[in-house]
């Protein structure tokens, strides 16, 4: 028979004898597991997180969605994605879908100086995020009438976001002093000084 029917990987050779000349050669099979083409399950990641997709297969040729051909592919926003791998004319694509949970970034501004007996009313918008605010308070909003450090924390599907904000409370002055009246003649100066008396 001059045919040989290949149905698994190897070496396959083959000896021709025209006369007395032996002709041979041989040929490297190998079967394209496209298997291997495999982007992962359909994911949901936190804000700001990025997914590397990477297929590393000898002699396949990977086209992704926007076009490039390199290894792996950078996923920094929602959507769809796929590649195509072409292994000498047999093509395979697999394709991932990413989410983003929907976690807001917590704001709560620039850090504050007020007077003692002020107070400072601090609010997050959590839509369906959980709230735990540096006092242990999981209210939407916190009143803050001293001195401290404030963080607050939004979780949601193990994904967190945080602010913070220093808040200052300074003395209130009772009285300030600047000593008695005084009268003095044209050109001349007074020293004024301002003495706190609290």
């Amino acid at each position: 028979a001059s045919g040989f029917l290949v149905d698994q990987p190897g070496t396959f050779s083959a000896t021709v004898t025209i006369g007395a000349c032996p002709v041979q050669d041989a040929v490297e099979v190998s079967y394209f597991d496209e298997s291997l083409v495999d982007l992962g399950p359909d994911t949901t990641l936190c804000p700001g997180e990025q997914l590397v997709l990477t297929l590393t297969l000898p002699g396949v040729d990977l086209i992704w969605s926007d076009g490039s051909t390199a290894t792996s592919f950078t996923v920094s926003s929602g959507g769809g994605y796929s590649v195509t791998a072409n292994a000498n004319g047999c093509v395979t694509t697999d394709a991932i879908q990413v989410g983003y949970t929907p976690l807001l970034q917590p704001d709560l501004g620039a850090d504050r100086t007020l007077c003692e007996g002020d107070s400072l009313f601090l609010s997050v918008q959590p839509a369906t995020a959980s709230v735990l605010w540096s006092t242990g308070s999981p209210n939407d909003s916190l009143l803050i009438t001293t001195s401290d450090d404030i963080t607050v924390s939004l979780t949601l599907d193990g994904c967190v976001s945080t602010d913070a904000v220093e808040v200052t409370f300074l003395p209130v002055v009772d009285e300030i002093d600047l000593g008695p009246d005084a009268t003095i003649c044209l050109g001349q100066e007074l020293l004024l000084d301002a003495t706190v008396h609290n």
